[in-house]
């Protein structure tokens, strides 16, 4: 205390010096000066005014005091929203206007709260860093401070089943309790906690044992769906409804819906019902056709064709093309297919038409059991068996199928293809034997000459005529020479005439050559064997030449009556005809073939077929050739019979005809599964068994000439080029 002052002067002195000694700082941190209007104060609350007054506190304005501060936070008042305060030398100032609630401190909501009268400062711990909280004027803090009782923890709780904030009394911070426990032991429920009110309560969610088809009638039993399928559960049991266009067309679920009732459903060897409609193909693109039917029927399945024939004639009116489905059985015909109808056999039509390994066979009563020409769009022929008769016409063959100029292609498929015996072949016909001569007349024309006439008196006789030759025959013989005349002064010399020349045999013909086995194939698909070649015929004989007239001579024998007289001398003798040659023995033909399919300029395809051949025709016997015609001897001279005189000669004798040569033995036929000529048949998985070849016909055997070559033995091949 100074001295000389009095109680009463310290009393005045304290509010000066506290506003003097204040010059302090307001809650917002300014500094202000106060003016003397503003200095009432009230003296009887004990102040903090410090020990130091500034040297400039008796120039401070005068202050109107409030209540006593530390911060703006600590000035409230009803109306403090709309008329502010501030904390100014530790008092609440009113300044007006609207107060400045900003703590500076980032995580707070500051606002002035009008009921209250107050700034308020909401912790907001959305500001934060995630895990961190807003701890008020602290800031952000990873642990949020409190104190035994109060509620800060209490602001952090939000669902209870995710835990409860409390205060930690070890600690004095907020922790969470774990999230609230609804785990039962049931492994098929779902396990959830959710409020009821404030409080959590759990529900335990579990399937529907009577619906769910992973866990149908228990926990875990799944439902399998098979192919095409839906699996569904009913009252606790498996059940499977088959996707929308397919059908369990065996009424077996285990192996799935199997069945698609859009797709398209070409009858196969696996004999599936792919569209549904109670049978492998298509009923509705068929005609059916059964041995039990009537060609007058409509061709459904109720009432089938009796032929295939009809058949095949109503399915390709139709529009588009049907199909034909044969019931099993025996058809007796020869069947001729249409471009793009199909044949289908193997259906049972005393078991709702359904199919199977069931025989269908095709007999035809012709030598040509299936056959097809210009066939240029798609056709099969599925399960069928099919068989051609023997040939019966010499030469001829036997075809189970025929196909020509077709490039459908025509396919067939696990068929079995039949044919049967070729025929044998025709023989050759025997040549004739030449014509022998008589006298000096010969009937091919190779007459003998005639004999020269005798000379008369002391006269040669004239020379023999030559034989007549044919061209390319033996030659002809000469006449003879006359014989010289003779005088009375002769003593009787005899000058008889030449003998006339022998005419040459003909020349022998050649034995004919065979054919070749390999035949060939006509444009309308018949085969025809290559024909042995007939021998060649002989030659005629030549006439013989005729004898040489007698000189004639004088004598006075008593034949002269006892003087000189002229006698004439014998005539010679004709000549002898040439023989006529043999005509040839004919070729054998060739047997006919026996062929499984025979395909000419045609797309074929065979597919699972088996092939079954016959046996090839015999070749035809080679004609024998015809053996030689004689020639006929000269004749004798004729004698005068007056002595002294010369003979004629004797006529040559006539050639012997050539004989003609043999016939060769035809080939055998051949027996052949596949036989083509253009594009080779495709074949997959097919079977071939063959039947024996055609044995060669013998040769013409004629003893003079040797025998004919023989006939080769039939091809006898899986696969045989023709042409």
């Amino acid at each position: 205390m100074v001295a000389g002052m009095h109680f009463g002067d310290i009393r005045w002195l304290l509010p000066v010096g506290l506003l003097v000694g204040g010059c302090a700082s307001s809650g917002d941190g300014n500094v202000i000066n106060p003016t003397k209007s503003d200095a009432s104060v009230d003296v009887g609350k004990p102040l903090d005014t410090g020990d130091d007054v500034p040297s400039d506190a008796v120039d401070a304005p005068e202050v109107a005091a409030g209540r006593v501060c530390r911060t703006n936070d600590d000035c409230t008042s009803p109306d403090l929203c709309t008329n502010g305060q501030v904390c100014r030398f530790n008092r609440c100032v009113v300044v007006g206007g609207t107060p400045s609630c900003d703590d500076s401190v980032a995580c707070t909501d500051d606002r002035c709260d009008a009921t209250a009268g107050r700034c308020v400062h909401a912790p907001n711990d959305m500001r934060c860093p995630s895990d961190n909280f807003c701890a008020g004027e602290t800031g952000c803090v990873r642990e949020l401070p409190c104190e035994i009782g109060d509620a800060t923890c209490a602001r952090l709780n939000g669902d209870p089943c995710t835990g409860t904030w409390s205060c930690d009394p070890a600690r004095l911070r907020c922790v969470r309790s774990a999230p609230y426990n609804c785990a039962d032991t049931d492994t098929c429920t779902m396990d959830v906690c959710m409020l009821a009110g404030t409080s959590p309560m759990c529900l335990h969610n579990g399937p529907n044992y009577q619906t769910d088809p992973t866990n149908c009638g228990t926990c875990g039993r799944v439902c399998t769906a098979g192919e095409h399928q839906t699996a569904t559960c009913a009252a606790g049991v498996c059940a499977f409804v088959c996707q929308a266009g397919f059908v369990d067309a065996n009424a077996m679920p285990a192996d799935g819906c199997e069945c698609n009732s859009a797709a398209a459903d070409a009858p196969d060897l696996m004999f599936r019902d792919t569209n549904c409609d109670g049978i492998d193909g298509d009923a509705a693109g068929a005609i059916f056709v059964s041995p039990r039917g009537d060609d007058r029927n409509a061709g459904t399945r109720e009432m089938p064709k009796r032929t295939l024939g009809a058949a095949i004639a109503m399915a390709r009116m139709a529009t588009p093309l049907k199909a034909v489905y044969a019931a099993i059985g025996t058809y007796s015909e020869s069947v001729t297919l249409a471009p793009g109808v199909s044949l289908y056999g193997g259906y049972n039509d005393a078991d709702r038409w359904t199919r199977g390994n069931n025989p269908t066979e095709i007999d035809s009563p012709s030598t040509v059991g299936l056959s097809a020409q210009n066939v240029l769009t798609a056709t099969e022929v599925q399960l069928f068996i099919i068989h051609a008769q023997s040939a019966m016409t010499a030469g001829e063959s036997s075809y189970a199928v025929r196909v020509l100029g077709s490039t459908g292609p025509v396919v067939l498929r696990g068929c079995s293809l039949t044919s049967a015996d070729g025929a044998d072949g025709t023989d050759g016909t025997d040549g004739t034997t030449g014509a022998s001569a008589s006298g000096s007349a010969s009937p091919c024309g190779a007459g003998g000459g005639a004999g020269g006439g005798g000379g008369n008196g002391n006269r040669a006789g004239t020379s023999g005529n030559p034989g007549a030759q044919i061209s390319g025959g033996g030659a002809a013989g000469t006449g003879g020479t006359g014989g010289g005349g003779s005088s009375c002064t002769d003593s009787c010399r005899r000058n008889g005439g030449g003998a006339g020349g022998t005419g040459l045999a003909g020349i022998n013909g050649i034995n004919g050559i065979p054919g070749d086995a390999t035949g060939q194939v006509s444009t309308a698909g018949i085969y025809s064997a290559r024909g042995s070649a007939r021998g060649t015929d002989g030659t005629a004989g030549g006439g013989g030449g005729g004898g040489g007239g007698g000189g004639g001579t004088q004598v006075t024998t008593s034949c002269g009556g006892g003087f000189c007289a002229n006698r004439s001398g014998s005539s010679g003798g004709n000549g002898g005809g040439g023989g006529c040659a043999g005509t040839a023995g004919g070729g054998g033909t060739g047997g006919g073939g026996s062929f499984a399919i025979i395909s000419l300029s045609s797309q074929v395809q065979l597919d699972a077929c088996r092939m079954q051949t016959g046996t090839g025709g015999r070749g035809g016997r080679g004609g024998n050739g015809g053996n030689s015609g004689l020639g006929s001897n000269g004749a004798t001279s004729n004698d005068s019979g007056c002595g002294c005189t010369g003979n004629g000669g004797t006529g040559g004798n006539g050639g012997t005809g050539g004989a003609a040569g043999n016939g060769a033995g035809g080939p055998g036929g051949p027996s052949v599964c596949v036989a083509f000529a253009g594009d080779l048949p495709q074949q997959t998985g097919t079977m071939c068994t063959l039947g024996r070849s055609g044995t060669g016909g013998t040769g013409g055997n004629n003893t003079g000439l040797g025998s004919a070559s023989n006939g080769p033995v039939g091809n006898r091949v899986s696969v045989q080029p023709l042409n």
